[in-house]
């Protein structure tokens, strides 16, 4: 939506910035969620796990997906500070999200 809200050079090399250190991070998160998905569902093969096992695995399984999501909404609020309040009110619409009013 770079044209349509018309960023400045400026504007780009934060949202850039800020796109680049959110999926690094989203990255690291993801594969430790797809791994401990892949244990959880390894012990369910070979039979392995118990209730108090199963609560525990699926606790830290509920703990990335959090930190997950976190990573992801969280470069939202940080782009306040980059972008005017016109281009944050044309990339809502763009979006489809209920503009306040």
């Amino acid at each position: 939506m770079e044209t349509e809200l018309a960023l400045t050079a400026d504007q780009q090399a934060r949202v850039r910035n800020a796109f680049e250190d959110m999926q690094r991070e989203a990255v690291v998160e993801g594969a430790r969620y797809i791994s401990l998905e892949e244990d959880l569902e390894a012990r369910f093969r070979e039979r392995e796990v118990s209730e108090t096992e199963l609560k525990a695995a699926l606790a830290k399984i509920e703990e990335s997906r959090a930190k997950l999501r976190f990573v992801h909404l969280s470069a939202h609020p940080a782009l306040l500070d980059v972008l005017t309040k016109p281009q944050i009110d044309t990339y809502n619409r763009l979006r489809g999200y209920k503009v306040p009013g």
